[in-house]
């Protein structure tokens, strides 16, 4: 039975994995994006994410909007899994390090064995994303060859892991800036070819309002950080760039979970009722007197039966006696059901 439902989850997560994808500035819009995907993401996605500073910006931005909505509930903690309930948790670091460059994770044997011993330790990672520094600005095709034939070799002995390719920060505006926009493109050709999946950083760099920012030097024009975000609020960026950041990971992890994509009409916040948006913790629960709601109630539980076993508002339900089993909850109003896990 357990292995069944291993299979049958398993099955659920791995649509969105299977397939090329590419995010970038056209991918943070949150009112597109349904709850039910918000709350499929932070139900079974965790992911090992391991950067430097500039990688800290989508960090800061996912806490950030946290901080504003509970509905986009985000944990990473230094160099470990998170457990927090109703989150999207992320392992940021290694194994006693959490600013990790190109050595630390890929580059090297002693790198790319440390990744393997976090991989191998918390098997539920089922997401490993590394974030570039400024290396681009000055590696050649051959360095980008090898991160590339790393992350290969990363997907190839971690099947049950997808793992996400990033482009390198598009903020230096000179002939390295030339340079990091060539490595770049071999970066984009190369997921594009193997059907592989790209965050990419550099294009949300150079975006704004509708309008993408060029820059020329030694002859060549290319791609550069948009003047908007030019600034050091945070991550060496502004907030704003930050944030935005924040909202292409969550889009990345919807997508991921097997979210398929905007259908052209409104489907987060500005179209779901409120009702659908609700959040149930702590999941699995040993009493229903100890449950909590992110949206006013009512609310009804109800057995695998479809019989009604408990009801309140959206403060505390009655503690009733509830057996050990799969129960489901609704709100009064309609909409879906939150799975929840009784134990004793």
């Amino acid at each position: 039975m357990r292995t069944l439902r291993a299979v049958i989850l398993l099955l659920m997560v791995l649509p969105g994995a299977c397939r090329g994808l590419v995010i970038d500035h056209t991918c943070t819009d949150l009112s597109q994006l349904p709850y039910a995907w918000i709350d499929s993401v932070q139900a079974n996605c965790r992911m090992h994410y391991c950067h430097t500073s500039h990688g800290s910006q989508l960090s800061i931005g996912a806490q950030t909007i946290s901080d504003t909505s509970a509905v986009y509930g985000f944990a990473d903690d230094w160099c470990e899994l998170p457990t927090q309930p109703g989150a999207f948790c992320v392992h940021d670091g290694q194994v006693d390090n959490d600013y990790i460059t190109p050595d630390l994770y890929w580059q090297t044997s002693g790198g790319m064995n440390t990744t393997r011993q976090v991989l191998t330790a918390n098997p539920s990672l089922n997401y490993g994303m590394w974030g570039w520094c400024t290396q681009l600005d000055y590696y050649d095709s051959l360095q980008v060859a090898e991160y590339l034939d790393s992350m290969a070799a990363l997907e190839a002995e971690f099947p049950g892991v997808t793992f996400v390719y990033m482009t390198g920060n598009a903020q230096d505006s000179s002939e390295g800036g030339w340079n990091r926009h060539q490595r770049n493109e071999q970066i984009r050709a190369h997921c594009q070819s193997a059907d592989r999946v790209l965050f990419d950083f550099a294009d949300l760099d150079c975006w704004h309002d509708g309008g993408q920012h060029l820059v020329s030097a030694g002859g060549h024009v290319f791609p550069a950080e948009h003047p908007h975000y030019n600034g050091d609020e945070a991550a060496h960026t502004t907030v704003e760039s930050c944030v935005n950041k924040g909202r292409a990971w969550w889009w990345l992890m919807a997508r991921l979970a097997g979210w398929p994509g905007p259908s052209g009409v409104a489907q987060g916040a500005a179209a779901v009722p409120a009702a659908a948006g609700f959040r149930v913790w702590p999941n699995p629960v040993r009493s229903l007197s100890q449950l909590r709601f992110s949206r006013p109630g009512p609310y009804r539980v109800f057995n695998a039966l479809g019989q009604l076993v408990a009801s309140g508002d959206g403060g505390a339900l009655p503690d009733r006696p509830a057996p050990a089993g799969i129960y489901f909850v609704r709100a009064a109003g309609g909409g879906p059901c939150r799975r929840l896990v009784v134990i004793r």
